[in-house]
């Protein structure tokens, strides 16, 4: 499955879901700006976007909620271990509550990939973050920078848009 994103203003990104109406179109306000989001299909219809091979996917991406991006820059010939650990790991991450979805992206053209999570609120995720399934999954993370990352990871954080009514 194909995953794909961009960024701009949140006018000019609505007028994307007005165009292609057969696209189910996610967008989120960010500490980066507005990005839209949408999975699925291999229609790629950003100029400018960013498209990513979807490695592992849980739960349903809602319409609301609060969102964490977190990029890590992975060296290429630690691409095949940086996934196995990611798609068999097993955080418990699913039983929180709040927790409402989860993506591991591989963007196509670069050594990036992209855990994506959504929660119901930033409280959920807050939790998650002091629960007891969070230290263990990051514990390697805890103890020093895995040997793989080529370079600090950073986060987006954003909330889904939602218009006024």
């Amino acid at each position: 499955m194909k995953a794909y994103m961009t960024s701009g203003t949140i006018d000019y990104l609505l007028k994307m879901e007005e165009k292609y109406k057969a696209i189910d179109f996610f967008f989120i306000i960010s500490s980066e700006g507005a990005i839209a989001f949408y999975e699925g299909t291999s229609e790629k219809v950003f100029a400018s976007g960013r498209e990513f091979d979807v490695l592992k996917s849980v739960g349903n991406i809602q319409e609301h909620g609060y969102v964490i991006m977190n990029h890590i820059p992975v060296s290429e010939d630690s691409h095949a271990t940086f996934e196995y650990r990611m798609k068999h790991s097993s955080s418990g991450i699913e039983t929180m509550s709040g927790f409402q979805a989860m993506r591991l992206l591989k963007q196509t053209d670069s050594n990036m990939f992209v855990v994506f999570t959504q929660w119901a609120s930033k409280d959920d995720f807050n939790n998650w973050k002091q629960s007891d399934h969070f230290k263990q999954a990051h514990k390697e993370q805890q103890a020093k920078k895995p040997g793989y990352i080529m370079e600090r990871p950073f986060i987006i954080t954003g909330t889904m848009y939602e218009e006024d009514n």
